[in-house]
């Protein structure tokens, strides 16, 4: 392959991804250093594009919610050391774009199959709750003495639904034998609302 070539396709690659508003972009390795790298990369990112502070903070506190839920079962499947998901601290990815009207911030890694069930059941009881609703279970398991310390997707999923007020799309491709691709679309109003 033409050395030339290759920086040229790369060069028209991050022009494509600038004009359509891609902010950033990541796929890879997940650990506490990469969690840092990418919240105060978006921060910086953000605050480049002059975005307005409370929506600013909504994008970062979500981008925060969607990692340490990937992170609960990166741990998971070492803990468990299921064998089909060694890969699974490659398998993260997160895009953040913008259009003239909103952010969207897409986050996914694959899971556990046993996991995925147990998420698709709190994700579809949490998708049913109203504002409200959400706000109340927030409040009550935010004051509970003992929060868990395992269980994972409980009280991040309410977050980012509360945040995004419900602009929220979970989706589950379950089409692996071994593992299910688990992926977050969220979308934030420009304006904050």
């Amino acid at each position: 392959m033409n050395t030339e070539m290759s920086m040229l396709d790369i060069h028209r690659f991050y022009e494509v991804m600038g004009d359509e508003g891609v902010i950033i972009s990541y796929k890879g390795h997940l650990d506490g250093d990469v969690i840092d790298m990418l919240t105060q990369l978006t921060e910086q990112k953000l605050t480049f594009a002059r975005t307005r502070t409370k929506v600013k903070k909504k994008i970062v506190n979500i981008l925060v919610e969607a990692i340490q839920n990937t992170y609960f079962y990166l741990q998971y499947a070492k803990e468990k050391d299921i064998s089909v998901l060694k890969d699974v601290t490659t398998s993260f990815f997160l895009v953040l774009a913008q259009n003239d009207y909103q952010y969207a911030l897409f986050t996914g890694n694959k899971i556990d199959n046993k996991q995925a069930e147990k998420l698709k059941e709190r994700v579809r009881v949490v998708n049913e709750l109203s504002e409200e609703e959400l706000q109340e279970f927030y409040i009550k398991s935010i004051n509970k003495d003992e929060l868990p310390t395992k269980g994972g997707a409980g009280i991040g999923l309410v977050d980012i639904l509360r945040r995004a007020k419900h602009q929220v799309s979970f989706q589950f491709d379950d089409s692996h034998n071994d593992y299910t691709q688990f992926s977050i679309l969220v979308q934030v109003p420009i304006n904050g609302e």
